[in-house]
């Protein structure tokens, strides 16, 4: 419970501070065998930009929408946005 406190983004946990207790989680057989055969550096960054982007789309390029559903600052967005030359 006290984990569940310190991820709540509010005073109250909410539906949405669990998500991430019914979102399933890849198995190796569903990583494309081409990202795991990369050295681990640019593992993340591929999967990083990837995410930016999908979350980029899921909100119709509302950036601070898309910070928030990938859990960080809109800074830290902006600047992972500028680092991979996204929009």
């Amino acid at each position: 419970m006290e984990r569940v406190a310190a991820l709540a983004r509010g005073p109250l946990v909410t539906e949405d501070d669990l998500a991430f207790l019914s979102t399933p989680r890849a198995s190796a057989g569903e990583i494309p065998t081409a990202l795991l055969d990369l050295p681990l550096p640019q593992a993340i960054e591929w999967l990083e930009r990837a995410a930016i982007e999908r979350a980029l789309q899921q909100t119709v390029g509302n950036r601070a929408e898309a910070a928030r559903r990938l859990g960080i600052s809109r800074q830290s967005l902006y600047t992972k946005m500028a680092a991979y030359k996204l929009g």
